[in-house]
């Protein structure tokens, strides 16, 4: 006899009820992320999802140049098909097969104590007070530039880090 073939939603569809279902309240960071996940993987957005396998996804992947959005692209993915699996979309999750991309992690060079005086006197010369502050507590630019003055404790002599701007310009 012949087999139906279940009809599937696409690759897209789920991805929309996924994320209405189970990432309703995520930053707009990681919103962010999902859409530049979702550009990379144009190829695969009007296929049913229980048709796409892991060899298809492997292509996709290996089109991505960099090695740390291919990694964050295979977290991606993993998400929206562990959920389709475990919500029974698809009988059989491509990605239990697949290893997951590795990236090298590139470590900064730290300021030198030969550097850290001629970039102190530079600074000085430039009027950058935000930035000594920078070299001098060692905080990261959102960090930075959430500062306020209510942060500064001149009399205890103390600077109060609690907060950060992030790319949307939200502290």
């Amino acid at each position: 006899t012949n087999k139906k073939i279940k009809k599937s939603i696409t690759f897209i569809q789920w991805y929309e009820k996924w994320k209405s279902l189970f990432k309703q309240n995520v930053k707009k960071t990681t919103e962010k992320e999902y859409l530049i996940s979702m550009k990379h993987l144009k190829d695969i957005h009007n296929q049913p999802i229980n048709q796409i396998n892991s060899l298809q996804i492997v292509e996709q992947l290996n089109k991505i140049t960099g090695e740390r959005a291919k990694q964050k692209v295979y977290e991606f993915l993993k998400m929206v098909f562990d959920k389709a699996f475990t919500n029974e979309i698809i009988q059989k999750n491509p990605m239990l097969i697949i290893e997951k991309p590795k990236h090298k992690r590139i470590n900064g060079n730290a300021l030198t104590s030969e550097d850290e005086p001629i970039i102190e006197k530079l600074l000085k010369e430039d009027n950058a007070d935000l930035f000594l502050i920078c070299l001098y507590q060692g905080l990261r630019k959102g960090e930075a530039l959430a500062l306020t003055r209510n942060d500064i404790d001149f009399n205890n002599k103390k600077l109060i880090i609690n907060k950060s701007l992030n790319n949307f310009n939200e502290i």
